[in-house]
């Protein structure tokens, strides 16, 4: 070898060798990169004690029923059972300031505070309730407008009921207050003692309910108005009432709770018994159900709202939390238990819900404190503070924990990880607020605070492996069948421009493609549905009588229209198939589907029949195929050994009539059968074929992706299949085989390798296939099967949400565990794809 080639050949050698290195260098670090973003989803919540807080000695006997922490968790103020407000450095313990909140009224002898805000309502003796905000204001001022004395760095200075924080970086100081604000009394019931009390944000204006010592329950929708002149506000109360709320033995419940929307009222007793009250009409009031939430004998030790104030949190005696929330059943609006977490091994004295998600917090009288994701039923963390637990406090941003008691407290420093997201939420049913059931769902963003998300990869999974299944059956029959023609019965040079022209649409761009999809395709079908649908039958029946009809062409015609005159004529079944589709089209839409396809899909008018027809066509005509080439055939091969060409063409094509004839009736009357039994497959379900039609479907994503990887397949497919040594296929031929018969035993097995192999690229190419289906399948991620109706796949969600998502939350670390997911589903098929591919390559070296 000369020198120069020994050069090159290193060179090659080096470039291949750096190539693949650096191939699967590049796979390896996408994989490592993926992982390191979704693996933290799965880091258990973290708690560092950060310090305990004695109370001072004016404080002594006093019970803590209410408790909070600033946005910022430095501060943390409590409510006693006398009236008056303490607001704490949380670090230190030290007391910035205490308030005493009585009144004219006297100290309030029932309180409440919506969850998520700082919004608070007292019940006073005297039957009178005040409305108002309790919490922690802060405001950024100039290092010029502080004494200087104030300018601590690193540390909080409490100066004239105020704490100061000096931003060193910005110049500027927060200077934070404790912040209490109460509206004039509002006259509920005069002089009747308010024993419990709630309120609510409704749409109409703030609402309050009250239980009076007389036994009334009464929602009092009241609407305040400001004179601009004075300044004092008046207030518009509306009342409804419900008189004697008491349970039959005459004992007085303990807790009220109303909902969000301020339609919903709970009333309950210790011993598990509740009320579920309906005040969507203030006129008539109506107690909808009474329940147990609690186990028979267990006594209720606590009760709160979720975010949101639609799930309710029940605590028990024995330390486990219930979430019950409404649902729509049969007899109207119910409340069903949801969720059972157990979460401590002593009575829940006291819950807080958390102003961000659905995470709360629980204390029980044995000094325990644990932190809970209600939805996904998991405890997140449990530490004991060794104290008994009166009230509990979770910061704005869930980053600090506090417990509160008569003897004191203890703050830890909170990390809670990504709550929302565990194995069994992404990838399992959840029950979520409202929904009847658990079920898998996505949806990531919605139009309120108290909005969950609802993270499970399935339904994305689902529409992935859907859009391929659907793609994959219209494109590859098509690809495979072709490549076999073009290899087996097209010159060279015909084949060579063909391969070309095929190999042109593989250029096209898959926006290109979304686009027409959307915008032509899914109208175009939507308006002609019975005829598309009609084309998949008639095009090759077209095709196939066609061939029996080329059957009676004498045998000197037929040789001379062998390769591009026959494939030319071939191309006629297209248009013959199409015009037969739109003629049947009306009739069979009026004879069969009660005139409106679409309206039949929905179930609005005619049967099951041809839906099961339709399932069933494919089978009766396999059977009846069978019976032909099993008994048929080779008895029509004896008697047809004297008959002339046009009389076995006849023959056959009325033959080929029959059994098309038998196989629609035996399909009809199987599928009348089987729908006499009540089964329709156009129930909806994850697993019905047929539903609702909707215009960005899965048949168009079918037809428009099938029409992308079709180039692919057939390419990479005809290539295998021209690569068979060609002594095979003489040999075939030399022993009386067909060119048919050729190519199905002996060629196609010869090169099922590569042809898998060609399968398994346009598997991958469909399951990545992003614009396409971002743009024709109406991009919703619903768990059916129903040809007609939208998904969302893997990479479409990717290229929709992560531009918009948040750097490292839930969402986005989720978005990268899609990513992942999809990584994985394509190695796995990979992996598998070239088992099966070794297998027939062995199989092809024993030919």
């Amino acid at each position: 070898m000369r020198r120069g080639a020994r050069v090159a050949e290193r060179v090659a050698r080096t470039a291949i060798t750096f190539g693949g290195v650096g191939t699967i260098l590049a796979v390896s670090l996408i994989f490592v990169f993926l992982f390191s973003v979704a693996v933290p989803l799965f880091r258990p919540a973290d708690t560092v004690r950060a310090a305990e807080l004695e109370r001072d000695a004016d404080e002594a006997g006093r019970a803590i029923v209410a408790s909070g922490i600033d946005e910022y968790g430095a501060l943390g103020w409590t409510l006693d059972d006398g009236g008056r407000v303490v607001l704490r450095v949380l670090n230190d313990g030290r007391r910035v300031e205490a308030r005493d909140i009585s009144g004219a009224s006297g100290a309030p002898i029932s309180h409440a505070l919506e969850p998520g805000s700082d919004r608070v309502v007292f019940g006073y003796a005297d039957g009178t309730a005040q409305l108002g905000t309790l919490g922690v204001t802060s405001e950024l001022v100039g290092e010029g407008d502080v004494d200087d004395a104030l300018l601590l760095d690193g540390e909080l200075a409490v100066a004239d009921g105020a704490v100061h924080e000096w931003l060193r970086e910005k110049g500027l100081v927060r200077v934070s207050r404790l912040a209490v604000e109460l509206g004039d009394p509002i006259e509920v019931q005069a002089g009747v003692p308010l024993r419990l009390v709630d309120r609510s944000q409704a749409a109409g204006g703030e609402r309050l309910i009250a239980y009076s010592e007389d036994g009334t329950l009464g929602l009092y929708s009241v609407r305040g108005r400001k004179n601009l002149l004075t300044g004092k506000v008046t207030y518009a109360v509306t009342r409804s009432t419900v008189p004697n709320a008491v349970k039959p033995d005459g004992v007085q419940p303990s807790r009220v709770l109303l909902s969000g929307n301020g339609t919903a009222a709970y009333l309950a007793w210790d011993d598990g018994t509740l009320h579920h009250y309906d005040f969507r009409d203030l006129q008539a009031p109506q107690r909808l159900e009474t329940i147990d939430v609690t186990p028979d004998g267990t006594r209720l030790t606590a009760m709160g709202f979720l975010l949101g104030s639609t799930t309710l949190l029940v605590g028990d005696e024995h330390g486990t939390l219930s979430a019950w929330f409404p649902i729509r059943g049969e007899d109207g609006l119910q409340l069903v238990d949801a969720h059972d977490i157990d979460c401590l091994d002593a009575p829940i004295t006291t819950i807080a819900s958390s102003g961000r998600t659905r995470v709360a917090a629980v204390g029980g009288d044995n000094g325990e404190v644990a932190v809970v994701q209600v939805t996904t039923n998991s405890v997140l963390t449990r530490v004991s503070s060794g104290r008994s637990a009166q009230s509990v406090a979770l910061s704005p941003k869930e980053d600090r924990l506090a417990s509160f008691g008569a003897d004191g407290g203890v703050v830890w420093d909170l990390d809670v990880g990504f709550p929302e997201a565990t194995p069994a939420s992404l990838f399992g049913r959840v029950w979520y607020e409202g929904y009847p059931e658990p079920d898998f769902t996505w949806q990531s963003t919605g139009g309120t605070d108290a909005f969950e998300p609802k993270l499970s990869l399935m339904p994305l999974v689902y529409g992935t492996l859907k859009a391929t299944l659907y793609s994959m059956l219209f494109g590859a029959p098509i690809a495979i069948l072709a490549a076999i023609y073009s290899s087996e019965f097209l010159a060279s040079r015909t084949r060579a421009s063909l391969k070309s022209l095929i190999e042109i649409m593989a250029g096209l761009p898959s926006v290109v493609l979304g686009f027409l999809a959307a915008l032509v395709f899914a109208p175009f079908v939507q308006d002609r549905l019975i005829g598309v649908l009609l084309c998949f039958f008639t095009v090759p029946l077209a095709l196939l009588f066609g061939a029996q009809l080329f059957r009676f062409v004498p045998r000197r015609i037929e040789l001379r229209l062998e390769g591009v005159p026959r494939l030319l004529i071939s191309t006629l079944a297209l248009p013959i198939g199409i015009f037969a589709a739109n003629a049947l089209a009306t009739p069979l839409e009026s004879a069969v589907f009660g005139g409106d396809l679409q309206a039949w899909l929905d179930g609005r008018v005619g049967g099951a029949a041809p839906a099961w027809a339709v399932l069933f066509l494919p089978v009766v005509g396999a059977a009846c195929v069978l019976a032909h080439r099993k008994w048929i055939d080779p008895r029509l091969r004896e008697v047809g050994l004297e008959w002339s060409r046009a009389k076995g063409a006849l023959v056959e094509l009325g033959l080929f009539t029959g059994l098309l004839v038998v196989t629609v009736g035996g399909a009809w009357l199987m599928g009348a059968i089987t729908a006499s039994t009540g089964l329709d497959l156009r129930e909806e379900g994850a697993f019905s074929p047929l539903g609702t039609y909707v215009q960005r479907n899965s048949l168009v994503v079918g037809f428009v992706m099938g029409f992308a990887i079709i180039p692919v397949i057939y390419t990479l497919s005809e290539d295998a299949l021209s690569s068979v040594p060609n002594h095979l296929r003489l040999a075939s031929l030399a022993t009386g085989a067909t060119r048919w018969q050729t190519a199905a035993r002996v060629i196609v097995p010869t090169a099922a390798s590569g042809i898998f192999s060609a399968l398994m690229v346009g598997l991958g190419r469909a399951v990545g296939e992003t614009m396409i289906v971002l743009m024709a399948t109406g991009n919703t991620p619903v768990m059916e099967l129903n040809l007609f109706n939208g998904l969302r796949t893997l990479s479409a969600n990717l290229a929709v949400e992560l531009p918009e998502a948040v750097k490292d939350s839930t969402h986005y670390r989720t978005l990268f565990l899609a990513a992942l997911t999809l990584f994985a589903m394509t190695f796995v098929v990979n992996t598998l794809a070239e088992s099966v591919r070794q297998h027939f390559r062995k199989r092809a070296h024993q030919l």
